[in-house]
């Protein structure tokens, strides 16, 4: 039903539907016997009984207004009729119209041993210009088919993103070397980063704002979101609580915990930029929606601060630790900022004072200034 689903759902103004029956009478004499349905959705009995798609379509089709008419049926008194605009044409056809061949082509088989041997024909058809017109036919917007009309930030994050020699941009390596583990749903699972941050996200968006976290609040927290389903026991491991109540004693936490009611959490947000913004070699005037996630923003009557954080491993990753790391981190993520800044002010019409990215690897702090 899910395949019929789409094929139903996907023409933009005209469909067409091709099927055949044994005989159209039991056919119909099967649908009719759905016409006293009043709900819009078949039975269960009906649905699983069905043994193709035309069952399911004609038992549904007997309670449109027009069925009896379309079909040339006798009305049936007491008949349901859902009420639809849906225009319908049907057109029944006997399978001996098409045994029917007419007498030239009969007599006239050249053609076939044309086509079978490759041969140049000898007489063009008359549909020859119209063929040829369509097969060569190239689409006036090919540029803008190659780009999506919906992106996230962190896409185009990517299309920007700085290549250093601590990024590595390889998704598929091109040999593999033997392994002897034991096959991997087996062993151990581990959080990929990714998901560490997205579980570090989590319990930093459902941490109470009205008190100062403590460790036992923290772990509270962790119990009842495992019991709620909403995190499994191997992300609440891979939470470091001590990371939590740093930032909860830095600036930017402590001016969380002093504005509640002014911080908002896990904000998405869509907005249009010109397409060639984002393609700069695709020559078109088409916008794209690009869609984010904003962790925090703080909104106060004399500034308006965005938070981001982050989860990228600092501790060993980079010479000279974040002395090291800071200007490739700025860099890393100056696209992304940029675009959280400009669809705040576009959206709420007001400019953003300060964006900072936290990073829990060490509880450091940097603010990015807009193109930096």
């Amino acid at each position: 039903m899910r395949v019929l689903y789409v094929a139903l759902t996907r023409a933009e103004e005209k469909l067409i539907l091709v099927g055949t029956v044994p005989s159209l009478e039991k056919a119909m004499a099967e649908w009719e016997q759905n016409v006293m349905h009043t709900d819009w959705i078949l039975p269960a009995s009906v649905r699983y009984q069905a043994k193709n798609y035309l069952q399911w379509i004609g038992s549904a089709f007997v309670r449109h207004p027009n069925y009896s008419e379309l079909m040339g049926a006798t009305d049936i008194a007491g008949r349901v009729r859902l009420p639809t605009n849906m225009r319908l044409r049907i057109e029944k056809c006997d399978y001996q119209e098409f045994l029917t061949v007419d007498t030239y082509t009969r007599l006239d088989s050249s053609w076939f041993d044309i086509v079978k041997n490759g041969k140049k024909p000898v007489e063009q058809s008359s549909y020859f210009n119209e063929i040829q017109e369509r097969l060569s036919f190239q689409y006036g917007f090919s540029e803008e088919a190659s780009v999506r009309s919906k992106q996230s930030v962190t896409e185009v994050k990517r299309q920007f993103s700085v290549v250093d020699s601590f990024s590595d941009t390889r998704f598929t390596r091109s040999t593999q070397p033997v392994s002897f583990d034991r096959p991997r749903f087996l062993q151990e699972r581990q959080l990929t980063a990714t998901e560490r941050g997205t579980a570090m996200h989590t319990v930093m968006q459902a941490l109470s704002l009205k008190s100062t976290p403590t460790a036992d609040s923290i772990t509270t927290l962790l119990d009842n979101l495992v019991l709620r389903e909403i995190m499994s026991e191997e992300q609440v491991a891979s939470i470091q609580v001590d990371s939590i109540l740093s930032f909860f004693d830095s600036e930017l936490g402590r001016l969380m915990l002093a504005n509640p009611d002014f911080t908002l959490r896990e904000i998405p947000f869509s907005y249009k930029v010109p397409a060639n913004r984002i393609h700069p070699d695709v020559d078109t005037r088409e916008q794209i929606i690009v869609q984010g996630m904003i962790d925090v923003m703080i909104e106060l009557d004399d500034q308006l601060i965005i938070i981001d954080y982050k989860t990228d491993q600092i501790t060993g990753k980079f010479e000279n630790g974040w002395l090291g790391g800071e200007a490739i981190l700025k860099k890393r993520y100056q696209v992304q900022m940029d675009m959280y800044r400009e669809a705040i002010e576009q959206i709420i019409g007001r400019q953003v004072d300060h964006v900072y990215l936290y990073f829990f690897d060490g509880d450091h702090v940097c603010e990015l200034t807009g193109g930096d």
